[in-house]
């Protein structure tokens, strides 16, 4: 897996969800510079800036880094319409139910 090629799949899924490079920016903290470098494969991400973008697209990290299917539970929104504070508590949501599930299906084992 290539730089180029995390940063395609980053890119397609934040054009799917509707988000700007500019709120990706605010909600990684960085500028959206930094943020057109990741999607070119131009600047590689950190752990945490890839644990805060799948939170926040609603995917595992691995479907960035190795293109697995979409997680089971993904919560779906028009992010246009919807302000900092929303998209913060969509990516708790979305954490919380990710969390939910893992621990859910360790007891069952």
């Amino acid at each position: 897996m290539t730089y180029r090629e995390v940063g395609r799949r980053i890119r397609e899924v934040r054009e799917r969800l509707g988000l700007t490079q500019d709120a990706v920016a605010r909600h990684l903290g960085v500028t959206r510079p930094v943020v057109s470098n990741i999607e070119r494969g131009k600047r590689p991400l950190t752990l945490e800036e890839l644990d805060k973008l799948a939170d926040l697209f609603g995917y595992s990290p691995g479907h960035f880094l190795q293109g697995e299917p979409e997680d089971a539970v993904a919560v779906i929104f028009r992010a246009r319409e919807l302000d900092e504070e929303d998209l913060g508590k969509l990516s708790w949501l979305h954490g919380f139910l990710r969390d939910f599930w893992e621990i859910r299906n360790r007891k069952r084992v």
